[in-house]
């Protein structure tokens, strides 16, 4: 597959309390994904018949937008679910202090 794609990511949180300190939590990532200029290759597709391969090629790569924006929010619904998930792990790890002195 080759595609140029773009993503945008929207990152809100909140103070939270662990042990008495505050830390940082943040809430569900929005994520936007855009692409242009998609092309889908699967290799030995229908290899015992190379019209069909080519064929389905065809109309896999003529409707790739519909394709793309078919799978595009379970995409970015995934994507926003792990990357809030590995931030919280990582910013519950320091104190909010440790994150953002003051100085």
């Amino acid at each position: 597959m080759n595609a140029n794609y773009k993503c945008d990511v929207i990152m809100k949180g909140h103070i939270i309390k662990i042990n008495g300190k505050d830390h940082l939590e943040f809430d569900k990532f929005n994520i936007s994904i855009g692409s242009g200029g998609n092309y889908f290759h699967f290799g030995n597709l229908f290899q015992q018949d190379p019209i069909i391969g080519k064929a389905t090629h065809d109309v896999i790569n003529d409707n790739t937008d519909l394709f793309v924006n078919e799978i595009r929010p379970a995409v970015e619904n995934s994507l926003a679910e792990i990357f809030t998930n590995v931030a919280n792990i990582i910013t519950k790890s320091f104190t909010y202090d440790e994150l953002f002195p003051e100085s």
